[in-house]
């Protein structure tokens, strides 16, 4: 939950940094870029505190990703556990595991 809590917080940091600046027409298009300003600047400061919305679509996200995995491991417990029959080691033979005869 913590990954999608700061993938949703860094989206608005990544749309105002593909975002156009404007162009001071003085200047030539080579100097148009904003230099040591004009960014998001989140040096030990943190991320800003989430919308109460997005809180409340993670928490129903988060809780139907459960609601899903539990289901599905109750009611076909062999899509997570797998298709191959249990192997009972007692039933295997001499020979099916490599073991010589004896010889008196």
């Amino acid at each position: 939950m913590a990954t999608f809590q700061s993938t949703l917080r860094i989206l608005p940091l990544i749309a105002s940094r593909c975002s156009s600046t404007l162009v001071n027409r003085s200047q030539g298009f080579a100097t148009s870029a904003v230099k040591n300003g004009g960014q998001i600047f989140l040096y030990r400061k943190g991320f800003p505190p989430l919308r109460e919305s997005d809180r409340k679509i993670m928490i129903a996200f988060n809780g139907f990703l459960w609601w899903w995995v539990f289901f599905n491991l109750f009611t076909d417990p062999w899509t997570a556990l797998g298709h191959s029959p249990s192997i009972k080691p007692e039933k295997f033979t001499n020979e099916e595991l490599g073991i010589p005869p004896d010889v008196e």
